[in-house]
């Protein structure tokens, strides 16, 4: 039947007002009551979903060997290949879309004239019943081998090819379809109400029969059709020797190399030969001309007015809203590390454990600008390493089998564990809305939490698209006065973006966080005990409150407010019978 929202609009005074929320409480008693715009009859909004159920099969095989080979007392090496098949998605009634043809002709050319009319999505079919091709080559060998160098030290190494199992959604647009509910055409009285919500009919599936027409003028997405499945080398190297006092050293080099993972990407964008043309180019673009759709496009209230805004009319495909590439092979990444551990083995009933990893990342997974080239997505380098220890220490007191019952139960056999955890915090994105381009951003070295006298993060100064400084108001930081040194600018709209997602030097903090667990078992019989455990996370109740704000112009740009972002102290107290 549908699904349908009531506000207070139908009932309230002026009903061409704020019809607010579905709250029914306070306010004039004239406002209006959503419960009775219910009893009424009469929603503000509504729809009509008609939704395909697919019936949808994917086929996976893998197939794999492997063995140990001990070469000599010294070196034994392992080898192994795996192959690995993902079929593409098929649906028993072909209700799928192969892609989108950018060379065709859309069949609404034909109404049409003084504009190209390009493009529209194809259809999987009999004899072609999968959105993409079967990706068949996917054989994935992997080798390691340990030396033993000398009698306290051991090498190590490894090298591995490994193919991801995505599970790609099925997209069938044009098999399914929706209805919106018209409230009012005068923004004062009902329209229509729940005795008829949908006087003209509901909007059924066209399936494949529009062909190229299919979704004009709504937005559409598309499988890519040479996707293919992503990939990672895998590769380690580390020695390992023992030191004296029963303690373990580790050092190894780790790192992977990931392609042809799937991006997503807007192709009917507007051609970057009309942007970055300043003031001029903005009202040349947004300037309204005559529009040839006008009558055409009945799903799209923008391309169906009789004037639209120039920009619209210069896209690949102004027939369409967005086009988006789905699944497409052509993201990256790239990971280096450094990995060192201790371990203290057990003695005296402690073992401690210390990790420390340094790594880099460098990955190709946005596009800037939708005018970008798809295989061409923007390379992202943190300058500044991660950096993640970890230090686990154990503490295990004797069972005390020699004292008396009531020294056994009350002390003998806990154990303690606690585990220290410290890191360096994730970048801080460059401010959003707008989209600013970096120039001098610095991070300052003794921030104010909260937003007294505006204890700011970073440089927040920063100049509009005119060029002019926005200066600190008591609602929102800015640059503190005229002569303040910017670190961002605001781009006037149709302006590349030339920066990267983040501020390459301005980190969150992070305080370091403990945990600890006590435990005990206690035997009942031969094969029954009981455990006792408590386990505390976050023990020293330190508290973590995020990033700064990055919208510029609101009151918390450039501040980290005091909202905790991590859990606060949670106790856990278990008691368990194992038989």
């Amino acid at each position: 039947f549908g699904t349908f929202n009531f506000t207070r609009q139908f009932t309230q005074r002026n009903s061409s007002g704020n019809a607010g929320s579905t709250s029914n409480t306070g306010g004039d008693i004239n406002s209006g009551n959503a419960i009775a715009s219910l009893l009424l009859g009469y929603p503000s909004t509504g729809s009509y979903g008609n939704q395909v159920a697919y019936a949808l099969q994917q086929i996976y095989q893998a197939y794999f060997v492997q063995d140990d080979w001990r070469i000599n007392s010294k070196l034994t090496v392992n080898l192994g290949l795996r192959w690995d098949y993902e079929a593409p998605l098929t649906e028993r009634f072909n209700r799928q879309n192969a892609g989108f043809c950018t060379t065709c002709v859309n069949p609404l050319q034909a109404s049409v004239s003084g504009l190209v009319l390009l493009g529209g999505l194809t259809f999987v079919n009999g004899s072609n019943r999968t959105p993409f091709a079967k990706d068949l080559n996917n054989f994935q060998p992997r080798v390691g081998l340990a030396y033993q160098l000398s009698s306290n030290t051991v090498l190590r190494g490894g090298l591995g090819l490994i193919y991801f199992n995505t599970l790609e959604s099925p997209i069938g647009q044009g098999f399914s379809a929706s209805t919106n509910y018209v409230a009012t055409t005068d923004n004062t009285h009902p329209s229509t109400s729940l005795a008829n919500p949908f006087p003209l009919g509901v909007n059924l599936p066209t399936g494949s029969t529009l062909g190229l027409a299919t979704q004009l003028g709504a937005n559409l997405s598309f499988p890519d059709p040479n996707h293919v499945q992503p990939k990672m080398i895998q590769y380690s190297a580390s020695v390992q020797t023992q030191l004296p006092a029963n303690t373990l050293l580790q050092v190894a080099y780790v790192g992977n190399k990931v392609s042809q993972l799937e991006l997503n990407k807007n192709i009917n964008a507007l051609p970057a030969q009309y942007l970055n043309q300043g003031a001029a180019g903005v009202t040349f673009l947004q300037g309204t001309i005559p529009n040839p759709l006008a009558g055409l496009i009945r799903t799209n209230g923008n391309l169906n007015g009789t004037t639209i805004q120039r920009q619209f009319f210069l896209l690949p495909f102004p027939e369409f809203g967005i086009v988006s590439d789905n699944y497409a092979s052509t993201g990256s990444a790239l990971y280096n590390s450094l990995q060192t551990s201790v371990t203290k083995r057990l003695s005296h009933g402690i073992s401690v454990i210390g990790n420390f990893t340094w790594s880099k990342i460098m990955d190709t997974t946005l596009y800037l600008n939708a005018q970008d080239s798809l295989s061409q997505p923007f390379r992202f380098q943190d300058p500044n390493p991660n950096l993640v220890g970890n230090l686990v220490a154990i503490y295990q007191l004797p069972a005390l089998s020699n004292k008396p019952a009531y020294e056994r139960l009350a002390i003998g056999g806990w154990q303690l564990n606690s585990v220290l955890r410290a890191q360096n915090g994730g970048l801080v994105a460059n401010p959003g809305g707008s989209g600013n381009a970096a120039s001098n951003v610095n991070g300052l070295s003794n921030p104010n939490l909260g937003n007294a006298t505006y204890g700011r993060f970073f440089n927040t100064c920063y100049l509009n698209a005119a060029g002019a400084p926005v200066l600190t108001t008591p609602t929102a930081p800015g640059c503190d006065n005229v002569n303040s040194t910017p670190a961002f600018q605001q781009r006037l709209a149709f302006t590349s973006n030339t920066t990267g997602p983040y501020m390459n030097y301005v980190r969150q903090r992070v305080h370091p966080l403990m945990d600890l667990s006590l435990f005990k078992k206690f035997t009942i019989k031969d094969r029954t005990s009981l455990e006792i455990r408590g386990e505390f996370f976050n023990v020293l109740n330190t508290p973590n409150f995020g990033g700064p704000g990055t919208n510029p112009g609101s009151s918390n740009y450039g501040v980290v407010t005091l909202t905790q972002a991590n859990d606060p102290r949670l106790t856990q107290l278990t008691a368990r019978i194992n038989f």
